[in-house]
């Protein structure tokens, strides 16, 4: 399958996107089982492991290093909407979700902006993981900051990615083996 380029803006993106995707039973999400953090060590300092619990929540638990860093802070343990304001919670949740039904993995593009004003772009995904029950028990999702050369590729492509929080959501079918934009609100 052919990656659009359209929709991977990063490379360490399309690169976990490509192995997820290798682990997967033809037209089926993977097994948690048959995804290996150590086949793509360089990948995992940006990973976050996420488990759905039984009340309808989803919780971290693997937070990356590297996010930790960014962050300042360990998150695993928490809900993952705990810090989002009501709009992107509720879009969170949609991704998530959809996710969860085992039919679709999710690649976004959005614009996170700390507390000191700086903006952060990134790419990421939420990629469902089954269990031994042919149940999705976690979704694998990554948020990879663009690097400078990156930003600037989808800069000369005429691609604005510093206007809004989310500039981008793409749908991947796992049955069909296709992408579609999908609507983040």
């Amino acid at each position: 399958m052919r990656l659009q380029p359209e929709i991977f803006a990063s490379d360490r993106a399309r690169e976990l996107f490509g192995y997820w995707l290798s682990t997967a039973p033809a037209g089926e999400a993977p097994a948690r089982a048959d995804f290996d953090p150590a086949a793509i060590p360089q990948l995992i300092p940006e990973v976050v492991m996420v488990r759905p619990t039984p009340d309808g929540d989803f919780r971290i638990s693997l937070f990356g290093t590297a996010l930790r860093e960014s962050f300042g802070e360990e998150l695993t343990g928490e809900s993952v909407f705990k810090r989002l304001g009501k709009t992107e919670a509720a879009r969170l949740r949609r991704i998530q979700e959809g996710a969860l039904t085992g039919l679709y993995g999710f690649v976004t593009l959005r614009q996170f902006y700390r507390d000191n004003g700086r903006k952060w772009s990134v790419q990421g995904l939420a990629l469902p993981l089954k269990g031994g029950n042919g149940a999705v028990t976690r979704i694998l999702s990554a948020f990879y900051p663009l690097t400078p050369a990156e930003y600037d590729r989808r800069r000369q492509e005429g691609d604005t990615i510093d206007r809004t929080t989310l500039q981008g959501v793409w749908r991947y079918d796992i049955a069909r083996g296709t992408f579609e934009a999908v609507d983040p609100d």
